[in-house]
């Protein structure tokens, strides 16, 4: 009986648990009544906030929340283009250290550079005299006939710097990068500037004896002879040429840091600096206690100069250094963003200590360089690598919070200081024993972007509410265009549950938006009358990946059989709800490094068309063709089953189940393969085994997987044979010399344009080899309350206006950004508007 009544009372639970959460959202009456919630908008979180440092953080919950609180020099654009962002201008400079033989003096340089690429686009200047490490074998090497010209040239030689400059551009960050740039001087100047310091080239005319001797001076072998000789001119000192990109920004002036929240009087809370250094905010009656803390704090000396500043408070909006809620809590305007923030924030990237995730993306940073001017910030890179450039949009820390006066004084604070820790004060580093997880900053970070964190529980942290809601607030004092509501809520629903407890909510009206599943989708567009149902492309897609070096998909003919042989059309429409866009090769459509102009190039076997050669969009579904391909490959069909040699065509589909929309396209695939006469098997693993014991060692013929990638051009860990398993993700085993190469050569590539010619010339070297049957890239679908519109910037009769538009405008809808791009220019209003067709167009 208990069996029985248990399968009533268990479902009944489940309802009540899942409604309970109607009660502490706003229901559809108070949506539409609340005056307050016109000033609002609520979206949903699958989990709580874990760490609001974003060099710390790897959720993209985190990312989220933080993104609305600051944010990067540089950004990416509507359509995923690089653009200045708080900064003014950016350009990426290329800085050219070389050694320069005698004749070539300066104004020989600066006149060729000038004709090259144009008046005062470039400049020399001599950084030092050259003079090699020398030492015995060096000097033996450099008496030797052969390396007269060696001689000649160390004794004239300096080593001086040429800068390339761009001018800037506000549409993309302009380059004057030019990796050829030494060949171009040298064919300009009509004599080799480094053939006396290459290795190759100055043993290339020697005959056996000369050679023979000069091994004998080296201590080496003939054989050995130019590795020799290159590591001794590399040891003098005599590297030829260093490239170094210089990315110069100008930022924006006027964007200040806002710190809180704080609580009770703005006139108790004290900003304290020590030295040139702030030390934090106190909380003291007066200035004297203020410093005192601190000083005792510190054990400073008298002779170490302590200052302060307060906060103004004023009824008069315009000059008040403070906002907040009446009676609650308030944020004050910090120091000004400037060029220490970015310095400070790259040195902590590159420190072991502050143990970041992200160290690798800053290794090859050699120098912040700051200038008088504290707007103007340079960039230095160690190496040509245009991929870097993707991570200076990224955000920055405040220095004010992360100076190492400031990070000692909390760590006195929570018991870690010297003292504590044993540590004489001059060998005392405060990230190695408070460590950057732990701080404060983690859970109640500054903010210079859109919105603040608002406190849920009072002065303690964190300042959200785990398990329940995040809570921004506008930041009255951001630089940009400020917000259209006061308040952005993120109610945080339980994971195992969230989708479905979010979707009630949703349609109850207490929330604003809802992210669909694919097989939700179509009951939303149902509803298209009811809500917004938004589409965005991803970066995301399905694939069915060949082992290329295992038989019988090493052949090109058989993988292009088989592509022949699926109905991808199909695949999507049936199997992915018809949310995906099909692909025709390695990328996605959302980004411009894929090429949608790529045509497939078939010549039909069968059919009306035989012998005609055809550029298709997309590999064709066509089984008589894929038949055809096979005996072209060898195989017949006299058993009906395709045989080569007396072998039966054969193979094992490996998949892992858990994924049911790749589960039903390896049973598709395998269905239309057996069709066609070939055996073939599935063999299904748990995730972690899939991948360590028969993806990463390559030990498949045919597997189903899918990528989901980041936005810059770097393909090399799928695609180059470099990287092939166990040193990349290459599982294909592709090889192709000429991608190779492009892949190489687009790392030292600065210009946008030039990035995406040649990402189109290596897509379509894949796709031509087809590695992949590649299927398709989902599509993102989120449905939107009708009555939250886009409060977009229009120009009329010379003057800027908002202007109220759908968020199905035709602008949302042709650019590449996700849906959160615009979230600031959302508002909501009162009622559904009623929209005229112009309303949706530019």
């Amino acid at each position: 009986m208990w069996i029985k009544r248990s399968l009533v009372v268990i479902p009944a639970l489940l309802l009540v648990f899942l409604a309970q959460s109607v009660f502490w959202v706003p229901g559809t009456r108070q949506a539409a009544d609340n005056e307050g919630r016109l000033d609002r908008l609520v979206w949903y979180a699958g989990a709580s906030p874990e760490d609001m440092n974003p060099y710390q953080s790897t959720s993209a919950n985190d990312s989220e929340i933080y993104a609305s609180l600051t944010e990067g020099l540089l950004k990416y654009n509507h359509m995923y283009q690089i653009v200045p962002h708080m900064a003014d201008s950016a350009v990426v400079n290329h800085e050219i250290l070389m050694l320069a033989p005698a004749g070539a003096d300066n104004d020989r340089l600066a006149r060729a550079l000038a004709e090259i690429y144009g008046q005062g686009s470039a400049t020399v200047e001599t950084v030092a005299e050259f003079k090699p490490r020398g030492g015995a074998a060096w000097d033996a090497a450099l008496a030797d006939p052969a390396l007269a010209a060696t001689r000649e040239f160390v004794q004239g030689a300096r080593r001086v710097r040429l800068y390339l400059t761009a001018k800037p551009r506000n549409d993309r960050v302009a380059s004057a990068v030019d990796p050829g740039a030494v060949d171009k001087l040298a064919a300009r100047l009509g004599a080799p500037l480094h053939d006396a310091i290459d290795a190759a080239k100055l043993l290339a005319p020697l005959g056996p004896e000369d050679k023979q001797r000069l091994a004998g001076v080296l201590k080496t072998d003939p054989t050995g002879l130019t590795a020799a000789l290159g590591k001794l001119l590399t040891d003098a000192g005599l590297t030829a040429v260093t490239h170094n990109p210089v990315v110069d920004m100008r930022i924006r002036k006027g964007i200040h840091w806002v710190d809180g929240p704080f609580f009770g009087p703005v006139k108790n809370v004290w900003l304290v600096k020590v030295g040139a250094d702030e030390a934090g905010y106190i909380t003291a009656d007066s200035e004297q206690a203020a410093v005192e803390q601190v000083r005792s704090a510190l054990e400073l000396e008298k002779t170490v100069p302590v200052t302060t500043r307060q906060f103004v408070e004023s009824a008069d909006k315009g000059s008040s250094e403070v906002f907040g809620e009446p009676g609650g809590p308030w944020w004050g305007r910090g120091p000004e963003f400037t060029s220490r923030d970015v310095k400070r924030t790259i040195e902590l990237l590159k420190d072991n200590d502050f143990a970041s995730p992200r160290m690798s993306t800053w290794a090859d940073v050699s120098e912040v360089r700051t200038h008088p001017d504290p707007h103007h910030v340079q960039v230095v890179y160690g190496r040509l690598f245009s991929p870097a450039l993707s991570a200076l949009t990224g955000v920055y820390l405040a220095y004010h919070h992360w100076n190492d006066t400031a990070w000692k004084l909390e760590a006195i604070r929570k018991g870690s200081g010297p003292r504590d820790v044993g540590v004489a004060p001059e060998n005392y580093k405060p990230a190695a024993h408070l460590r950057a997880k732990k701080r404060d900053y983690s859970r109640r970070p500054p903010s210079m972007g859109p919105m603040v964190l608002y406190p849920l529980n009072g002065p303690d942290l964190p300042l959200w509410q785990n398990g329940k809601l995040v809570r921004l607030m506008r930041n009255e004092f951001y630089a940009g265009r400020k917000p259209e509501y006061k308040w952005l809520d993120y109610y945080i629903f339980n994971p195992n549950l969230g989708r479905e407890t979010a979707e009630m909510v949703f349609n109850t009206g207490g929330i604003d938006l809802y992210g669909c599943d694919p097989h939700q989708v179509r009951r939303y567009e149902a509803q298209g009358d009811r809500y917004y149902v938004i589409k965005r492309r991803t970066t995301t897609y399905a694939y069915l990946g060949f082992n290329t070096e295992r038989e019988p998909v090493n052949d090109p003919l058989v993988r292009k059989a088989l592509a022949m042989a699926l109905d991808v059309d199909k695949i999507i429409e049936k199997i992915a709800w018809g949310q995906g866009e099909r692909i025709s090769g390695p990328g996605y459509p959302v980004l411009p490094w894929y090429d949608h102009n790529y045509r497939f190039r078939h010549k039909w076997r069968t059919g009306p068309d035989a012998g005609k050669e055809e550029d298709l969009k997309f590999v064709p579904y066509n089984v008589q063709e894929a038949r055809a391909l096979l005996e072209e490959a060898g195989y017949d069909f006299k058993s009906g089953v395709p045989t080569k040699a007396g072998k039966p065509l054969e193979f094992t589909i490996t998949m892992h189940p858990e994924n049911p929309i790749r589960k039903d396209i390896v049973l598709y695939a395998q269905q239309r393969w057996q069709d066609l006469g070939i055996k073939v098997k599935i063999e299904e693993f748990e995730w972690n085994v899939y991948l360590s014991q028969r993806v990463r060692p390559r030990n498949f013929t045919v597997c189903v997987l899918g990528w989901s990638g980041g936005l810059d051009f770097d393909k090399r860990q799928l695609w180059h044979s470099r990287f092939i398993p166990p040193r990349g993700l290459n599982f294909a085993s592709f090889k192709n010399a000429e991608a190779d190469k492009i892949m190489d050569d687009i790392l030292l590539e600065y210009d946008f344009d030039r990035q995406v010619q040649m990402s189109h010339r290596m897509f379509k070297l894949v796709a031509d080899e087809l590695p992949y049957i590649f299927l398709y890239s989902g599509l993102a679908t989120t449905v939107v309350d009708p009555r939250v519109v886009w409060r977009r910037e229009v120009t009329r009769d010379g003057k800027a206006t908002l202007v109220d538009s759908p968020l199905t405008h035709e602008y949302i809808r042709n650019a590449r950004a996700p849906f959160g791009y615009w979230l600031t220019e959302f508002r909501r209003v009162p009622e559904k508007p009623q929209w005229e067709e112009q309303d949706f167009r530019n």
